[in-house]
């Protein structure tokens, strides 16, 4: 595990072979983008299309960081990765966040990328689940 600037983390789980990206506060743009760039290097290098995201103590973002990551990184990240991703995600506590959130799912829904995608309330039920899928 290696923590970023605003202590968002990125942790592999060798063993079970999957991520687990915490996100934790507020990003400015920049950090948003370098957290996702990170991903993206880590993923490739583990080869690794198990993730957990864990937003259950990021406050915010802006809509600017999530067009950027719909557009840019999204795109780049299935082009690059060519594979089929499964992510659980545990929302935000904001309801205004979880609303900016299923509202990002939906637009990348229609871009019909090859990932299964599933919710959960705690980072124990998101592994139990991600183990399942292997």
């Amino acid at each position: 595990m290696f923590p970023l600037p605003n202590l968002s983390t990125i942790d592999y789980n060798e063993e079970n072979d999957f991520f687990i990206f915490k996100m934790k506060g507020n990003m400015n743009f920049e950090e948003y983008k370098n957290y996702f760039f990170t991903i993206l290097k880590e993923i490739k290098k583990y080869n690794c299309r198990y993730w957990i995201y864990d937003l259950s103590e990021f406050e915010s973002n802006s809509l600017k960081a999530r067009m950027w990551q719909i557009s840019v990184f999204l795109p780049k990240c299935f082009r690059e990765f060519n594979q089929e991703l499964v992510v659980a995600i545990i929302p935000p506590q904001s309801s205004m966040h979880k609303i900016a959130i299923k509202t990002a799912i939906k637009a990348i829904d229609k871009m019909n990328y090859p990932y299964e995608l599933n919710y959960f309330t705690d980072i124990e039920k998101a592994k139990k689940w991600i183990l399942t899928r292997k």
